[in-house]
């Protein structure tokens, strides 16, 4: 069945199919319209149900409606009252062609006439004619035109065109532009239907005459009457490069301090032009100039500020001459010299250089010249004049010689003890006048160390006097015990310190050989046998040092060596002796007191200190709690009272152990006899017996001591610091007062010798000769002896660091040192001279010399660029002038640069030009008017020739470039280019290269491309390189909105000329737009007892064209709904067959709608299709029936239970209704028993029901749904009711045996167990009762008094330390309580036993209590 169903609806899709294609070729016949733009809304336009052949009232009967392609209807059907139509058409707006259509001729707007039933469409369209509502407009109220001055007559230049929203002869017709001598416009009719402007050039322009024209376009439109619009034509006439630039002065002179920072201004030059535009800016550079002035100046190309780019300096070059040149954008050019002067300031520090030192002077040596130095300063004036000095507090003098020569000598003999070295500041003060701040005076400081040799005049000196050294006993052989040292103030070999072991005063002491030994090169003293402190418990030696000088000093120091002790003796028992025949038996009476004395263990200990500190205990015993020993003194005691039990025969075994790490200890057996009737005698305390007999303490006397020495030594060394520093001070104050005027008196003496001059000796020689050869004989020139200038020590000294002189003492000769070049050490300065100081030691004496060197025609002369660039216009008149860069000859006088030269040519000659500076500079003299077509550039050599013998030469290559014209305008390669670019193209990609050429060169020849009468369209779909010409995708593009642009493309060069081309861009489609689904009507929900029902109509389309516009459209196979074609795109979906709502009572159609193109669109489009209902379902019970349970007297109105019942209906007809059924028999009062809830079914019992009188009862329920008719049903409800306690017991009277059962007396074994557990359990309380009170008691007891739970009788003494100067360590703690009749109420405490409580509260209670000290003991 199902697939018969599915092969039916295929074979019913694919005829729809069919019929739809059908009727997409067939055409239905179309009624149309026209109407004028701008009429108002509600315009009459036709008749529609008379066109249709229609009767008025069937339009209203079947549905009619406007159906339009777009989402907004432009008109609408006209209603009389309520649903009918008219017929009329009428307009719902007022219509703008513009708005609607833009250029796009006719206008029409497509629109149908659906009428619903049956289904019908008609199809229509409306024409809107244009009328002349939009002026022309131009895209700019301004267009600005550069023409240049030497452009002809006929001359043409394209204007922008207007824009008229209006179309056909409302469109624009003309242009005009008002009346003037020199342009006229021409209307050109473009292929594209457009009209353009053109400007024409009538006559020739004169810039200097006339350098701009203002004139207005107007643009006409063929409207009755004309509309026009205007713009303002603004033409600027270029220039064209005929004057050169020329400075406002020349020559610049300016002076420029040398301290000026980089970067400052030093002169800006002005250069005027003028031409306009480019060939009036003007650009400076530096001309013929050197590497120097390059590096010292810059000069700003814009503003012609020249900047100082290195640091001045007065001393090297005293003054510049700087050649600028200013070139405009043309090439033409003009030069200008500026002089600047540097001047000096005091910015160079004095110099001093050292021309002999002696570094090492013996200390007992008398006047010695230490130091032989010159000083200098490079600047000039008061700058460069000095003073020279020394601190006043040293030994020494300086004394000025020649010129700025000065030697250091010694003042007096010098002392190395006193001071071994000397360290000399020389300051060199230059007397230059300081700026406004300090810090620009210079001060130069040169500092020499001058060492005193040694003499071996001092002993060895020990640290310390005595030396203590610790050793402790059983050490290892060797061992190191420490350090002697001594020091030597001498150096050297005198200051080497070796120490030895000095003999003994007694001989036979063998101690140097067998006790200790010493390193001898570092001191360290070693004990050579292990020591033994009870045998050696100290000793002492002596420790020399000698040093190493000649003769040798030496000293001696003592060594003091203490044995430290070690625990290696146990403790010895004294008492008892151990070793006796019998054993020592101690007889106690049986009557003898707790703390009765039995004996004492006396023992001693062979070592010392702690090691000697004795401590006792019981280790063994007979009874062990009966006797005690005390820890710090031996003695044994009774612990308690001796009883009959107690064994006669009493045997106890007693450690005695010392204090050393580790312990070692020793132990004794004690016999101990108890008899009756021994008498005691008497015996006083412990206590008194202790503190009697006990010595002071050795060690709390020595440590007083101790502390008593040391702080005396402490307030004595106080003292005497602070008298130390008290007589320093007040020394200071009296020392000397008048330093020595030295500084004066050399002051005096360099001012006078500054006066005195000297002989110069004088001698020339040519350059590049020779090292070594022969100068001058200095003995004869000096008119000295042979041999004298070695006598006395005699050099020559240059400035510098290099020697170019050097003297043969033995002969006398001056001979060259190294092979001279004059333009190294002059450079161009002549004459070049060398001064040079002749300089004897023995004595002193300077003679001042000069050489002067002889220039050689050894340099050829050089140009700095081997070729040199030369800008000329072709547009040049002959005579004109431009100089070029000069040769740079390192010679002077006659061997420099005298004359130049140029190779032979048709159009320039060479002019030598002699300059005000010595230099000669080379000018090229235009001859001949040059052509640039004919040759774009010329090369020359130019030569440069010196006055040498031979002449030597230098040559540069002159590129003489033409520049040209602007007398070209571009010219596109194609006037028409066409491309196809897809839809899809992606944004940036390139659509067309445009590419046009200009025969001019240079930046007339430079070309740059842009829009031209161009829309908005195209300039917001499309860019172009400017340099390129490339035109790219500027925006995504949409075949079904635009489909073609026509854009016009400019190319303009630098000089104001341009050439037009146009571009046509056709846009392909492809399938990008998938189909669309316009709903025009929906029924929703459906009866589902309906036939054949129009459930949609709806309309699709798709924006492509081509196959990509043709379209399929279809819905799911397994539902009971079919799709219908109408007239084009329309269609409408039906019911197949009879819906039913129980069966399903909702329906989601998919309409899908495919297009035909590559790749295929599709697009869907969901309905909700809901069936109606109808009441064919009676109400259902959820049980047939229903039984509940009820609890006797409930109470009134109680919920027992509910019904429930469902209807697949829908709505009203699904809504239930309850209610009580009449009960089968009448008389059964069923209405006061229950109730019904007719909503929900609740049962309510009306009544508190009674087990006892009705146990169960029926009835039954209908329920009925509120449809049309009304349907019911019924179900039986049986309730039971549930007993409750609610009757009491009927009474009941026991037989007489039961009650003689109950008078019989009770057992007696009960009363018994009664008792006992009353007992027990009496017992166990106050058991715990009494636990309870001694925790408390024995807690407050503790806390207030300080009692104690420990027996009374007497406190055994040997518990306590009294003395403090037992065995006992003191890390022991004891917890004491003492009670009446101990014998003593005072002791001491090794060590708190309170430490949680605070000062302030034992304070407190203290006060309290008098009697708390005693009881604690504190």
């Amino acid at each position: 069945m199902a697939t018969a169903r599915r092969k039916l609806l295929q074979s019913r899709q694919v005829g729809t199919l069919l019929i739809f294609l059908c009727l997409s070729v067939g055409g239905a016949a179309t009624i149309r319209y026209s109407v004028a733009e701008e009429m108002e809304s509600g315009s009459f336009v036709a008749n529609v149900a008379k066109d249709l052949g229609l009767e008025v009232g069937k339009l209203a009967a079947r549905g009619a409606r406007l159906v339009s392609e777009g989402n907004k209807l432009h008109f609408r059907l006209h209603r009389k009252t309520g649903d009918l139509f008219t017929g009329d058409l009428l307009l719902r707006e007022k219509l703008d062609r513009e708005d609607i259509c833009g250029s796009v001729e006719p206008c029409v707007l497509h629109f149908q006439v659906f009428l619903e039933t049956p289904v019908q469409f008609f199809e229509g369209e409306l024409l809107i004619q244009d009328l002349n509502d939009h002026s022309p407009v131009f895209p700019n109220r301004e267009m600005l035109l550069k023409i240049p001055e030497n452009s002809q007559p006929g001359t043409v230049f394209p204007l922008k065109l207007a824009q008229d929203l209006d179309v056909g002869s409302n469109g624009l017709q003309k242009y005009t532009i008002n009346a003037n001598s020199h342009f006229h416009v021409l209307t050109r009719n473009h292929s594209d239907g457009k009209k353009y402007p053109d400007l024409v050039q009538d006559k020739v322009l004169d810039r200097e005459e006339q350098s701009e024209f203002s004139l207005t376009l107007m643009a006409l439109d063929g409207g009755s009457p004309p509309r026009s619009g205007t713009s303002m034509v603004r033409i600027l006439i270029l220039d064209v490069n005929d004057n050169a630039p020329e400075f406002v002065h020349t020559p610049y002179e300016v002076q420029v301090l040398e301290n000026s920072p980089l970067g400052s201004l030093i002169l800006t030059v002005l250069a005027r032009d003028v031409d306009a535009g480019s060939f009036g800016t003007v650009s400076y550079s530096l001309f013929q100039a050197s590497e120097e002035i390059k590096q010292t100046f810059s000069i700003n190309e814009v503003t012609g500020e020249i900047r100082l780019t290195k640091k001045l300096d007065f001393e090297k070059i005293k003054s510049y001459h700087v050649e600028t040149e200013a070139t405009d954008g043309g090439g033409l050019s003009g030069k200008g010299t500026v002089v600047i002067e540097v001047v000096d300031v005091n910015d160079n520090a004095p110099e001093l250089t050292i021309s002999s030192l002696i570094s090492s002077i013996p200390e007992n040596a008398p006047e010695t010249v230490v130091s032989i130095f010159r000083i200098r300063d490079r600047d000039s004036g008061d700058n460069g004049k000095m003073i020279c000095s020394i601190p006043d507090n040293l030994p020494f003098i300086l004394r000025p010689t020649f010129k700025n020569f000065y030697t250091l000598v010694t003042d007096s003999p010098l002392d190395r003890e006193n001071q071994a070295e000397y360290n000399i500041t020389i300051t060199v003060t230059d007397m230059g006048t300081p700026r406004l701040k300090t810090e620009h005076n210079i001060t130069m400081l040169h500092n020499i160390t001058m060492l005193v040799s040694d003499v071996n005049d001092n002993a060895p000196a020990f640290t310390q006097t005595a030396y203590t050294l610790w050793v402790r006993e059983n050490n290892g052989p060797a061992l190191h015990i420490g350090s002697v040292s001594a020091t030597d103030t001498d150096a050297g070999a005198n200051a080497q310190v070796t120490y030895s072991l000095l003999p003994l005063p007694d001989p036979h002491v063998p101690l140097a050989s067998s006790v200790v030994s010493i390193n001898p090169d570092n001191g360290h003293p070693f004990v050579l046998t292990s020591l033994d402190y009870e045998a050696l418990r100290a000793f002492e030696f002596r420790v020399g040092a000698a040093d190493r000088g000649s003769p040798a000093l030496s000293s001696q120091a003592l060594v003091r060596v203490l044995v430290e002790d070690a625990n290696d003796n146990a403790p010895f028992v004294l008492y008892p002796l151990q070793n006796a025949s019998a054993p020592c038996t101690e007889l106690v009476p049986r009557a003898a007191e707790p703390g009765y004395l039995v004996t004492r263990v006396v023992a001693v200990d062979g070592d010392a200190g702690q090691n000697a500190w004795l401590s006792y205990q019981l280790l063994k015993a007979t009874e062990p709690g009966l006797f005690g020993v005390w820890a710090h003194n031996g003695e044994v005691r009774t612990a308690r009272l001796l009883s009959e039990r107690d064994a006669p025969k009493q045997r106890l075994v007693v450690l005695v152990k010392d204090n050393g790490e580790p312990p070692l200890s020793a132990s004794v057996t004690l016999h101990v006899l108890l008899v009756d009737g021994f008498s005691q005698p008497y015996l006083p305390p412990p206590e008194a017996e202790a503190a009697a007999a006990a010595p002071a303490d050795p060690l709390t006397v020595y440590l007083v001591v101790a502390l008593a020495s040391v702080s005396s030594l402490f307030l004595f060394s106080v003292l005497v610091f602070v008298a130390v520093r008290l007589c320093r001070r007040g020394g200071a104050g009296s020392a000397g007062r008048c330093p020595k005027k030295r500084q004066v008196m050399i002051f005096i003496t360099l001012i006078l010798s500054w006066e005195a001059g000297s002989e110069s000796i004088r001698y020339s020689v040519q350059e590049e000769t020779e090292s070594g050869t022969f100068v001058a004989n200095l003995t004869k020139d000096l008119g000295l002896r042979m041999g004298e200038l070695a006598a006395r020590g005699a050099r020559v000294v240059f400035k510098g660091n290099r020697q170019h002189l050097r003297l043969d003492p033995d002969t006398g000769d001056l001979l060259l040192n190294d092979k001279l070049d004059r333009e190294e050490l002059c450079g161009s300065t002549e004459p070049c001279v060398l001064p040079f100081q002749m300089l004897l030691k023995n004595p002193v004496q300077f003679i001042q010399g000069e050489l002067q060197i002889e220039d050689v025609n050894d340099h050829a002369p050089e140009f700095l660029e081997n070729e040199i660039l030369l800008k000329i216009s072709e547009s040049s008149h002959p005579g004109s002038a431009y100089p070029l860069k000069i040769a740079q000859d390192l010679d002077v006088g006659s061997n420099t640069v005298q004359n130049y030269t140029i190779s032979s040519n048709f159009h320039f000659h060479l002019f030598t030009r002699n300059h005000s500076d010595g230099r000669k500079y080379p000018e090229l003299v235009l001859d001949q008017e040059l052509d640039r077509e004919e040759q774009p550039e010329l090369r020359l050599t130019l030569t440069a020739v010196d006055g040498g013998s031979p002449p030597k030469t230098g040559t540069s290559q002159v590129l003489i470039i033409v520049l040209d014209i602007n007398d070209n305008a571009p010219e596109f390669a194609q006037q028409l280019y066409q491309v196809q670019v897809p839809e899809n193209s992606p944004t940036g990609s390139l659509v067309i290269t445009v590419s046009a050429r200009d025969l001019d060169a240079g930046i007339h020849g430079e070309l740059s491309y842009s829009f031209f009468q161009s829309s908005n369209h195209v300039i917001q779909a499309f860019e172009i390189n400017t340099v390129t010409g490339d035109i790219r995708l500027k925006k995504k593009l949409d075949f079904e909105e635009i489909r073609s642009y026509h854009m016009e493309i400019e190319a303009s060069d630098g000089g104001g000329l341009s050439g037009k081309c146009t571009v046509a861009i056709e846009v392909t489609d492809i399938n990008d737009n998938p189909p669309e689904l316009l709903m025009s009507s929906l029924t929703s929900p459906i009866k589902e007892n309906s036939l054949e029902t129009v459930v949609a109509v709806f309309r699709i389309r798709d924006r492509d064209s081509g196959n990509n516009a043709k379209m399929v459209c279809y819905i799911q196979d397994d539902l009971p709904f079919v799709l219908k074609p109408s007239v084009e795109n329309y269609y409408t979906l039906v019911t197949d067959s009879p819906l039913d709502r129980e069966e399903r009572a909702e329906y989601n159609i998919t309409i899908t709608v495919t297009d035909m193109g590559t790749p295929r669109l599709k697009t869907e489009h969901n309905i909700t299709v809901l069936v109606s209902d109808v009441n064919d379902n009676a109400p259902a019970f959820t049980q047939t029936s229903y039984t509940l349970w009820v609890r006797e007297n409930n109470s009134p109105a109680l919920h027992i239970g509910s019904v429930s019942a469902t209807d697949t209906d829908a709505g009203a007809n699904a809504q239930v209704t309850y209610s009580l059924l009449p009960p089968p028999d009448p008389h059964v009062p069923l209405a006061s028993l229950v109730s019904i809830n007719p909503d929900n079914g609740h049962l309510f019992a009306l009544t508190s029901l009674d087990y006892e009188a009705l146990q169960a009862f029926e009835f039954r329920v209908g329920a009925a749904d509120r449809g049309s008719p009304a349907l019911s049903s019924q179900a039986l409800v049986r309730v039971l009711v549930e007993d409750a306690n609610d009757n009491a017991p009927f009474p009941y009277l026991p037989p007489p045996e039961a009650e003689a059962a109950a008078a019989a007396p009770a057992d007696p074994l009960t009363v018994y167990l009664v008792v006992a557990l009353a007992s027990v359990s009496s017992l166990f309380l106050f058991s715990v009762l009494v636990f309870v009170a001694v925790r408390l008691c024995r807690r407050g007891g503790a806390g207030s008094a300080g009692r104690c739970p420990v027996p009374e009788g007497h406190f055994p003494g040997h518990l306590v330390d009294v003395s403090g100067t037992g065995t006992l360590s003191q890390s022991y703690q004891y917890e004491v309580c003492l009670m009446g009749g101990t014998g003593t109420r005072e002791f001491k405490f090794l060590k708190p036993i309170l430490p949680n409580l605070a000062p302030q509260r034992i304070a407190r209670e203290v006060e309290e209590y008098p009697s708390y000290r005693n009881d604690l003991g504190l």
